[in-house]
């Protein structure tokens, strides 16, 4: 999977978990932990491939511990953003 894919694929995956936690975290929320996730495994990552499955499961359980208090892997003005 080259960079441009695995780019559109992690927005793709990104996009559904906004749609899933629509009614409970705002949208920009999603984003910033999202993309908070998808660099910290992008640095580490050998495979690709599987990077977009980890970056929902990882944002999804940051997310959802978290609720709309303090999250530790966004910056607050990302946070804030949505």
């Amino acid at each position: 999977m080259n960079a441009e894919t695995l780019k559109r694929e992690v927005e793709h995956t990104l996009e559904s978990l906004r749609r899933e936690l629509a009614e409970e975290i705002p949208a920009g929320q999603v984003t910033a932990v999202g993309e908070a996730c998808f660099e910290a495994l992008r640095a580490d990552a050998r495979i690709p491939n599987f990077i977009p499955v980890l970056v929902y499961r990882h944002a999804r359980e940051e997310l959802i511990r978290a609720g709309r208090a303090e999250l530790h892997h966004a910056p607050a003005r990302l946070v804030r953003s949505g």
